[in-house]
């Protein structure tokens, strides 16, 4: 939310027809992080054996995850079906079980990261640089859109559970204290800083 706040007061809002694109923009992007959120639960079955095409096509997706805010690479890998097998390569690869397959598919999916994180990076500089203001109210909308995912008093199948006066909820929020003054302390520092020529 604190983010959500900073970003948000970027966006300038000139007259009407700017304030309707961004509330649009963000309600799209909230839709688009709900709903795929929601296709974690009908994630198709676990992909055993990906092939080097997939493996370098998924990493290539689920990189762009590191550049926005309120997704999650885990969980598109998930969504895609290719997470489990994943995470069993590095372990696959310490443990010596059948090393150079091992290592030349962590080596293609680290191939497709890097790809789609360059490409992607630039696509996202053109978006800000052109359109800055309708991408900045779109990833406003995705962060929004990811609370519903990041909730903390919720079960697994995404149904509420009752704020409990315990440790573990005081915990919780102590956290989202914290770390909201933290993201909110780094702007104002960020904004008094002197300015360089």
């Amino acid at each position: 939310l604190a983010s959500c706040f900073v970003i948000g007061n970027q966006i300038q809002l000139r007259n009407r027809r700017d304030s309707l694109q961004a509330m649009l923009l963000g309600l799209i992007g909230i839709a688009f992080t709900v709903l795929a959120g929601s296709a974690f639960k009908h994630a198709p079955s676990q992909v055993t054996d990906p092939t080097y095409f997939q493996l370098f096509y998924f990493a290539a997706i689920a990189i762009c995850a590191m550049i926005l805010p309120g997704i999650s690479g885990a969980l598109i890998l998930m969504i895609l079906g290719v997470y489990e097998h994943l995470v069993a390569l590095p372990e696959k690869l310490i443990k010596g079980i059948d090393l150079g397959e091992t290592a030349q598919q962590l080596i293609i999916f680290a191939c497709g990261a890097a790809c789609g994180l360059i490409v992607f990076s630039r696509v996202l500089r053109f978006l800000l640089t052109k359109y800055r203001h309708g991408t900045l109210s779109l990833l406003v909308g995705i962060m929004l859109g990811s609370l519903s995912v990041l909730w903390p008093f919720q079960d697994i199948n995404k149904q509420p559970l009752p704020i409990a006066l315990d440790v573990h909820s005081a915990l919780l929020i102590i956290t989202i204290a914290v770390s909201t003054s933290l993201v909110l302390w780094l702007v104002k520092l960020n904004s008094s800083a002197p300015t360089q020529d």
